[in-house]
């Protein structure tokens, strides 16, 4: 188990909600021993991408400071990345004009 607490903690690892390296050390040694948990404690992942930058990092993290191996820490659900989209490509309508020009958040399974 990893005892240093000056190995940079002060680094971003999520970079979607600016999560630092302490932020997700102090959840791991508050019971976070998996990539969701942390993501429940931090905010981590749960950003634009979705956690695709911060999650083998954070996995890595984990085992780091307890007694697991990367490979019995399970990543969190993957999501697509959603971003705001106009109404009219979701309906697939070719009279853009008759919609109202709001943008809403499209997230796909």
């Amino acid at each position: 188990m990893h005892e240093n607490n000056t190995d940079n903690n002060d680094v971003i690892i999520c970079r979607c909600e600016e999560i630092s390296k302490e932020e997700i050390i102090n959840a791991i040694r508050n019971g976070a021993d998996t990539v969701t948990l942390v993501k429940k404690y931090t905010r981590a992942g749960m950003g634009l991408c979705k956690g695709k930058t911060c999650s083998i990092v954070i996995q890595r993290l984990i085992a780091e400071y307890s007694s697991k191996s990367p490979d019995q820490i399970p990543f969190d659900i993957e999501r697509e990345p959603f971003r705001p989209i106009k109404i009219s490509v979701m309906g697939n309508y070719e009279d853009e004009n008759a919609l109202v020009d709001h943008e809403i958040c499209l997230k796909r399974k």
